[in-house]
């Protein structure tokens, strides 16, 4: 299978690297197992896998220095796989650019449930705009394709043909903008350019992780519209429901430390309580 998605494995339990190997290849994927954090980290870079499936405690190197190292350079979806189940851990690895994180002891049919939902939304992110990663690349080993930035804003959901606009609403002046085809939100102070997938506030660029970028994205295009953290999982993980959903109020914490005057008491991203989350206008 030519086409067959690649996914690499980085895990020193062989017996665990083995089951996650046999489920996936039943599912019709081509896996390449590793148990050396460094030479883990080695392939990860080299451009040929879609999805890397990464053990915390490593060998020669951690999952947290990998997964660091990977987004630093790619955006392929990262899936951290460990027995420490502690929340400090989990925060950890999702503020270093992973994906997912799912804690052992896990079922392999859970495991292959979120690395196709995951390859399903980079897939997504990434049509359309001429990004290859893995089975499809033919990069340079360990580039990204100078178009993988605008991918990404591509597959945050929109207000589908809403034209140039300006809104300037009763509550307190806020200015609601939407610039020919949603390639550019603007709310407040807060102004996302989709064409380069950069996020300002008061005129300052922040950095943003991309999943990060796409929750900001979709609550922007759907303003004072209240979303449950099951809702946000779904939409923006690509899954069911199926994952920890202490993960989404990690990231939502993440973007207020980022885009709020005070996170504490946060404008824009604010809880419903008993509800979810919306951003307000």
């Amino acid at each position: 299978m030519t086409d067959a998605k690649k996914i690499l494995i980085v895990e020193d339990d062989v017996s665990i690297a083995e089951i996650e190997r046999d489920f996936l290849e039943i599912n019709g994927y081509v896996v390449t197992l590793c148990a050396d954090g460094r030479e883990g980290y080695e392939l990860a870079l080299s451009n040929q896998f879609d999805l890397v499936i990464l053990d915390l405690m490593l060998p020669g190197m951690s999952g947290y220095e990998i997964c660091r190292g990977i987004r630093g350079k790619t955006p392929v979806p990262i899936i951290m796989v460990t027995a420490r189940s502690e929340d400090a851990d989990k925060i950890r690895g999702l503020g270093l650019g992973a994906d997912d994180y799912i804690s052992k002891p896990f079922s392999p049919t859970e495991l292959v449930a979120r690395v196709k939902a995951h390859l399903a939304q980079y897939e997504r992110l990434t049509a359309g705009a001429g990004v290859g990663v893995g089975s499809g690349a033919g990069a340079d080993a360990g580039a990204v394709p100078a178009a993988g930035a605008e991918a990404w804003a591509a597959g945050a959901e929109a207000a589908a043909g809403v034209l140039a606009a300006a809104d300037t609403g009763a509550r307190g002046g806020a200015r609601v903008a939407w610039a020919g085809a949603a390639e550019e939100l603007s709310i407040g102070n807060i102004r996302v350019d989709r064409r380069t997938q950069r996020v300002y506030v008061s005129g300052q660029e922040v950095e943003c992780k991309h999943k990060e970028y796409e929750l900001l994205v979709f609550l922007m295009s759907n303003p004072d519209a209240v979303f449950s953290k099951e809702r946000l999982y779904e939409r923006i993980w690509g899954m069911d429901a199926l994952g920890d959903l202490k993960t989404v109020a990690v990231h939502v914490n993440r973007l207020r430390e980022k885009i709020e005057r005070d996170p504490q008491t946060p404008e824009h991203i604010q809880t419903v309580w008993g509800a979810g989350y919306r951003f307000r206008v």
